[in-house]
């Protein structure tokens, strides 16, 4: 019957052309996972555990806590991060260089960490130098996007500052150093620049 045979035929097709469709959709879903699987972040991301310290009277105990988990060989490093890698940064602030004002500033997500930070991480630092316990808060390690938008280059940053706020509330900081960029939030995202 001519019918079966044209119907034949069609059903053929039809389950070829699934078939190619199917093929297609699992390449390109591997394709992404290796992706995924095997992008530079930036920090290393193997055998990191993260303990959120929620409340203060967990917070006024970090030092402490550091000290006694640092005192097991099994533990190589541990930093203290307000928003840790693919955390969204709630915080963020307009900066600028020396003889701008906040209405040409960079709008730079802020970071609080520690000085084991970047270590535990292994985000390497590019130019000056890690924080010391003696810092302040007004001592800030911008990245290299950063750097890059605020328009220093990395070589000149480390021992300028820069500024934010306005009128007789402008805040200086001091840039100690320039770490890599890192990737700190999806990978679907911009880049953001960060100052911690």
């Amino acid at each position: 019957n001519p019918a079966s045979v044209v119907l034949r035929k069609g059903l053929v097709v039809f389950q070829f052309s699934i078939a190619i469709v199917l093929i297609i959709g699992v390449l390109v879903i591997s394709k992404q996972l290796d992706f995924m699987q095997n992008k530079d972040l930036g920090f290393d991301k193997k055998q990191k555990v993260v303990v959120s310290l929620s409340n203060e009277n967990a917070q006024k105990h970090f030092t402490a806590l550091k000290n006694e988990l640092l005192t097991q060989h099994q533990i190589k490093n541990i930093g203290g991060v307000r928003y840790y890698p693919s955390q969204q940064f709630l915080q963020d602030m307009l900066v600028f260089k020396s003889g701008g004002t906040m209405d040409k500033g960079v709008l730079i997500k802020n970071n609080v960490v520690d000085e084991g930070f970047f270590k535990t991480l292994g985000i390497q630092l590019i130019a000056g130098r890690n924080f010391t316990p003696a810092d302040t808060n007004n001592q800030v390690i911008l990245s290299e996007k950063s750097v890059k938008d605020l328009n220093l280059t990395v070589e000149t940053a480390v021992g300028t500052q820069v500024f934010t706020g306005t009128g007789d509330n402008i805040e200086a900081y001091n840039i100690i150093g320039v770490h890599k960029t890192y990737i700190n939030n999806s990978l679907k995202d911009e880049m953001t620049p960060v100052m911690t």
